[in-house]
């Protein structure tokens, strides 16, 4: 029988009322096959899950479904491109030539089919790549920074977010 949309098959379900200890790690998996890893933590907490239980620890564990691999090469090549500078605020700290705090991050998550292309890519520091990720920041058609109406910040150093929005 198939199930409705946001539903499980109900084998699944009565699996699931069956061995109840199985939830957190089903849940993982659906989370981190529909989110980027930014992201997934946040998900998994805000519905009652510890993110650290279910995550994969062996890359040997077999699996029913191959998974796209990353391009290996693709986030030293955005770093490169970008100067290894925050897309966004221009952070560029580095430890010994290695940036820190500093990540290529996908503009279409590669959670959804986001291709490991330059085009698709962007340095950000690490605040920005998470606010990035969660919608907080964006990009309008011209590539200029929108800053979402949800966010808000209390101090000095949290509402220099807002001072992004219009920046191309």
């Amino acid at each position: 029988m198939r199930a409705s949309p946001g539903q499980f098959e109900s084998a699944l379900e009565e699996l699931l009322r069956r061995e109840p200890a199985r939830v957190p790690a089903i849940a993982r998996g659906l989370v981190d096959s529909h989110f980027p890893p930014t992201v997934a933590g946040d998900v998994l907490l805000a519905v009652g899950f510890d993110p650290e239980v279910g995550a994969v620890t062996k890359a040997s564990e077999p699996t029913a479904v191959v998974e796209r691999r990353r391009d290996a090469s693709w986030r030293a090549a955005i770093l490169e491109a970008r100067d290894r500078q925050c897309t966004f605020c221009g952070f560029d700290g580095q430890a010994g030539g290695v940036p820190i705090g500093i990540e290529a991050a996908h503009v279409r998550w590669f959670a959804l089919d986001g291709p490991d292309s330059m085009g698709n890519g962007m340095a950000l520091c690490m605040l920005h790549h998470k606010l990035f990720d969660r919608g907080v920041l964006g990009l309008d058609g011209d590539l200029a920074i929108v800053v979402s109406q949800r966010f808000s910040a209390r101090t000095p150093h949290g509402r220099a977010v807002y001072d992004l929005h219009g920046r191309p």
